[in-house]
């Protein structure tokens, strides 16, 4: 006899124990509001992510060589999506950045550094990471204001699972990401966070 399955319960990720998320540590953080943080691992990998973070080991070493400036309009910027030419020019203006030069480029641009530092954390010190994260928001959050609020997010749980303190930014900034984040908590061991912007936090 043929069993009827269309009033069977579907289950729940959580019910189901090969897709729920599997709990990798959880440690004490050195924070005024933020006590203690869990670390879990996602259910399955997604093969976009891991192509891009195989295309971005690949290039990390690449030497930049001085490069006209390429157009790259994306949503969800992958290297996959580039030509050679936006490649090159990438590569370049990340080199650029790091000499403190900041030249003008689609926030299509801004977004691969920031997907590159959360993929790879065996090429990036902890501070390095939260560093590039603050450059980015300091120089193009002008230009691109939602960008304080992806980034701001990624310096977040960067800085969590990196076990370090949030790094100290321009008051400018610092007003617009706390303003954004879901975390604004763990911008308190900040001590440069003014009278005024402490409100935000509490």
């Amino acid at each position: 006899q043929n069993k009827d399955t269309r009033t069977e319960k579907i289950p729940s990720r959580t019910e189901n124990p090969a897709q729920a998320p599997q709990e990798i540590r959880e440690y004490s953080y050195d924070s005024g509001l933020i006590r203690k943080m869990s670390i879990k691992k996602w259910a399955r990998v997604i093969d976009r992510f891991e192509l891009f973070r195989k295309q971005a080991k690949a290039l990390f070493s690449e030497q930049p060589v001085e490069t006209e400036y390429v157009k790259f309009v994306s949503y969800m910027p992958m290297f996959e999506q580039m030509s050679k030419a936006q490649i090159s020019f990438y590569i370049y203006w990340k080199s650029q950045i790091r000499k403190g030069i900041y030249l003008t480029v689609e926030s299509s641009y801004i977004f691969l550094p920031m997907y590159e530092i959360v993929n790879l954390p065996d090429c990036y010190s902890p501070e390095e990471g939260a560093d590039m994260f603050v450059r980015l928001m300091e120089n193009y959050g002008r230009s691109y204001p939602y960008i304080y609020k992806n980034i701001g997010e990624c310096l977040i749980d960067w800085c969590l699972l990196r076990k370090i303190k949030v790094p100290s930014m321009p008051i400018s900034v610092l007003d617009k990401v706390i303003s954004a984040v879901s975390l604004p908590e763990l911008f308190y061991n900040n001590l440069e966070i003014p009278q005024e912007l402490l409100y935000k936090i509490s």
